[in-house]
């Protein structure tokens, strides 16, 4: 708005000195080119004439001249009798010393002088007339006027712009409100109406990206709670086909009968492992409370889990290489977290790796935070399981919970995850001067 105000200032102050320029010339050119002088001069002079004869005023009479002199407003005159001056408008009592009049002052004033006979006989008459004041006084009036007028009006139109904008805005914003989140709000001009605009649209497209990582989010849920009640189903519906079979005593013989109480126990097992799942998914989705962070040493914190994991790992079959250098730097985390997070970092392994090639397990430094990083490759024999990825899911939510990092890289067959936590920097105080 404020451009707008400086533009109409500009337009007024160029009309005002266009126009005051145009109209003097104007009215120089015509008082200067035409007789218009000589013609007002003469119709005073035929009204001092009237005056005179009508009030019998003679040539010095102070009073009744400056009263008529007074009553034209624009006028100035001079009266000469035999050569002498004998009245001079321009002074009061008749002070003769602002002018004195001589021969020269007559032949310089040639074509000025008018003959008007006075009660005391014929005299000349000198007139000046401001003429043209009128016109230059109504020359600076509509030139002002006008300024001030273009200036309103372009102020006007600005505000009915910018009224009719903000209509706009208010039109896009319901639209909004409906539910229309595609809907942009309209950008114009570069205004604060303009940057308005601009950052409802932001505002919007949080919004937006929001709800949709809520409803992607809950429609992954839907899937995954759906695939899970299949898969609870299935093992379920073959334990009650079993023990029915048992209870009706419908087997072979001793030896098949214990056949099916493997398998019964086998998909009660598959069960647990469905509903381990979905108790660990509920931890991820869920809301849980604030937690309280504490601050140790890396190897205080690291050595023992990560000590018992490669020692679980070896038990089970897997081949371990460690790249484990502990510097002196402390970092934040929440006790309860370290056991989980080992834990599913090897269900993972569990789920995924290769027993041919080595788990690598190595510490790593980065600007800012120390952890560890895992990496495996994967199995490629068709038994990989758990496409849900719930233990990764319920590892990022505890780093995260602890202002750290879970950083998965996925090439080819080779599969790493990185946790990385904040490192606590102690803040030393200067000593205190003895």
């Amino acid at each position: 708005m404020f451009e707008v105000i400086i533009l109409a200032l500009i337009a007024a102050g160029l009309f005002l000195l266009a126009f005051y320029k145009i109209g003097n010339y104007a009215a120089d050119n015509y008082y200067n080119t035409t007789d218009y002088s000589g013609r007002m001069d003469r119709k005073y002079i035929a009204k001092l004439q009237k005056y005179v004869d009508a009030n019998g005023v003679s040539s010095g009479d102070t009073d009744k001249l400056n009263k008529w002199v007074d009553d034209q407003n624009i006028l100035s005159i001079f009266i000469i009798k035999n050569g002498e001056l004998t009245y001079n408008s321009w002074e009061d009592d008749n002070d003769s010393s602002y002018f004195t009049y001589n021969d020269t002052d007559e032949s310089e004033l040639s074509g000025k002088f008018y003959l008007v006979t006075f009660a005391d006989g014929e005299c000349k008459v000198y007139v000046t007339g401001f003429y043209s004041y009128n016109a230059y006084v109504y020359i600076e009036f509509i030139a002002i006027a006008g300024a001030a007028v273009i200036f309103i009006l372009i102020m006007l139109l600005a505000v009915r712009s910018k009224n009719k904008y903000v209509k706009k805005i208010d039109s896009d914003v319901k639209v909004l409100e409906g539910g229309d989140l595609a809907h942009n709000v309209s950008v114009a001009g570069n205004d604060e109406f303009s940057e308005l605009a601009k950052s409802i649209n932001q505002m919007k497209n949080s919004l937006k990206e929001e709800f949709e990582e809520k409803e992607a989010m809950h429609q992954a849920e839907k899937t995954l709670v759906t695939g899970m009640s299949h898969d609870l189903r299935t093992p379920l519906t073959s334990i009650l086909l079993y023990t029915d079979l048992l209870l009706k005593g419908k087997y072979e013989d001793e030896n098949k009968m214990w056949e099916y109480i493997g398998r019964i126990n086998e998909k009660a097992k598959q069960m647990k492992n469905l509903s381990d799942q979905l108790f660990e998914y509920s931890l991820v989705t869920g809301k849980g409370g604030e937690i309280v962070c504490e601050k140790s040493k890396i190897k205080d914190v690291l050595y023992d889990p990560l000590s018992e994991m490669i020692g679980f790992l070896s038990g089970s079959g897997y081949k371990t290489a460690s790249d484990v250098d502990f510097k002196d730097v402390n970092i934040n985390f929440y006790r309860d977290y370290i056991p989980r997070l080992i834990d599913n970092i090897i269900s993972n392994i569990g789920k995924y790796a290769d027993k041919e090639n080595p788990v690598i397990i190595k510490t790593v430094y980065e600007e800012g935070f120390a952890g560890i990083s895992v990496s495996n490759s994967i199995r490629t024999d068709g038994t990989v399981s758990d496409t849900n990825h719930i233990g990764l899911m319920n590892i990022k939510k505890m780093m995260a919970a602890m202002d750290g990092k879970c950083m998965i890289e996925k090439g080819g067959t080779e599969f790493t995850i990185k946790l990385l936590f904040v490192v606590h920097h102690e803040v030393m105080l200067p000593e205190r001067e003895a």
